[in-house]
């Protein structure tokens, strides 16, 4: 049976949560994005649409927030 190294497995772990983190940052900009695109929309169909993907993004990125316990 192999023994796992604790310091191998904390750095694996530290590099999911640094992952998530950066994807996270990554949709809430493109969110924002756009939420800014939307706010020069002249159609209202195609705003709404646009919020709509920026309200999709920021849900994405909240479920990509690491609890710690």
């Amino acid at each position: 049976m192999q023994r796992v190294n604790p310091r191998r497995t904390m750095g694996a772990v530290e590099f999911v949560t640094t992952a998530s983190r950066h994807r996270a940052a990554s949709y809430r900009e493109r969110a924002m994005l756009l939420s800014e695109l939307a706010d020069s929309e002249p159609i209202a169909k195609r705003r709404a649409q646009l919020l709509d993907l920026a309200e999709q993004y920021e849900h994405l990125a909240g479920t990509l927030q690491i609890s710690r316990a």
